[in-house]
């Protein structure tokens, strides 16, 4: 038989939850940088480790970690054009980030690649839209392409996305040197 005395235990315990979900989503969002943001107000890179990119929806889902991912950040078209090309070896763990101006439909190739990969489209608000795995080298020269507009695409090693069950829809948080200008 409960007594009063457990009633108000258990209330307590769901009010003290709930008051630390609620603290834990407030810092998530005072954390939380766009991309949008003027640079002048932006925080270096070294004061945040992992930003979570914030969209203006108010759906409480939270972007999934990329804490124990590598990536290394290409910004520059040079960079960008050759890609993950020439590398025999793509690490666990690791995935080039190619970061565009705006969000635009930009076509990938397999040029002087020597090893398949996976290439996640990623739109400005951390979102996946589009996976294509097992991207051979031999399908050089056909050109892929995200089903719309990106910020960012992933390359990364065959099966990573899979591993981490990164699928359509989800959000991603990102470096945040993938955030902060050049």
């Amino acid at each position: 038989m409960f007594h009063l005395k457990h009633i108000g235990i258990y209330i307590g315990l769901i009010c003290i939850a709930t008051a630390g979900a609620c603290l834990l989503w407030a810092i998530n969002q005072s954390n939380a940088v766009s991309y949008r943001k003027n640079s002048a107000q932006m925080a270096s890179p070294a004061a945040i480790p992992n930003v979570l990119i914030n969209t203006a929806s108010s759906s409480l889902s939270l972007p999934v970690s990329t804490g124990d991912i590598h990536f290394e950040v290409v910004k520059d078209t040079v960079a960008q054009e050759k890609g993950l090309g020439g590398r025999k070896n793509i690490p666990d763990n690791y995935g080039m980030l190619f970061v565009f101006p705006k969000d635009a439909s930009y076509g990938f190739w397999m040029k002087d690649m020597l090893t398949p990969i996976d290439m996640i489209w990623v739109t400005d608000t951390g979102t996946i839209i589009g996976i294509a795995s097992d991207v051979l080298p031999s399908t050089y020269p056909n050109l892929f392409y995200p089903p719309g507009p990106v910020r960012f695409v992933i390359e990364t090693k065959v099966g990573l996305a899979a591993e981490k069950k990164w699928t359509v829809g989800i959000r991603l948080a990102l470096p945040a040197s993938a955030l902060l200008p050049d």
